[in-house]
């Protein structure tokens, strides 16, 4: 969806002055802007859903597959929830309850340590603080969005081309038949 959003706007661009945009859609920015749309509770499973520790942290659980699940249950001493990834109405509602109230026992670094070296789909939720110093945030100049103009129609042609072993001979001749 960023992406799309993102050609739109370059398309809306390119029409009003005739040059276009560079389009940039890193998916952990992506992820940042999707996540103000909360889950409604008909799709919450305990298998994929956030879960509060006991320092009021945040993790989040994406043991869609069963072998994650699996991981995951046996982890929290709870193997029996297996059988149970998909659990609908009330034993739904009662395996949810129960893995929160074992997820609020302990804190989210303790947490992590305990799952440090599960093939498990547990991670923590960052606060906004946490994630403004995140080190992809950080290495990409932090939360904004960098909204450069797109190169003109062949302005990168030669490079590109030189780059592919393309002399300029061989670049001379493909514009005189006119393929670039």
């Amino acid at each position: 969806m960023q992406a799309a959003i993102g050609i739109l706007a370059a398309l809306i661009e390119r029409s009003r002055t005739g040059e276009g945009r560079f389009v940039d859609v890193p998916i952990h920015e992506a992820a940042i802007a999707w996540s103000m749309f909360p889950t409604t509770d008909d799709l919450m499973h305990a298998c994929y859903t956030i879960y509060e520790t006991s320092d009021g942290a945040w993790l989040a659980l994406g043991a869609l597959e069963p072998k994650f699940w699996r991981g995951f249950c046996e982890r929290i001493g709870r193997p029996d929830l297996v059988a149970l990834q998909r659990a609908t109405g009330d034993d739904r509602a009662r395996v949810l309850d129960e893995v929160r109230a074992i997820m609020r026992r302990r804190s989210r670094a303790d947490w992590l340590e305990t799952f440090a070296d599960a093939d498990v789909c547990l991670t923590p939720v960052s606060t906004r603080e946490e994630a403004a110093v995140d080190p992809h945030v950080v290495a990409r100049g932090g939360p904004s969005h960098d909204a450069r103009r797109a190169p003109a129609l062949g302005a990168d042609t030669d490079a590109v081309l030189g780059e592919a072993g393309i002399g300029e001979d061989a670049r001379s001749r493909l514009r005189a038949a006119g393929i670039i």
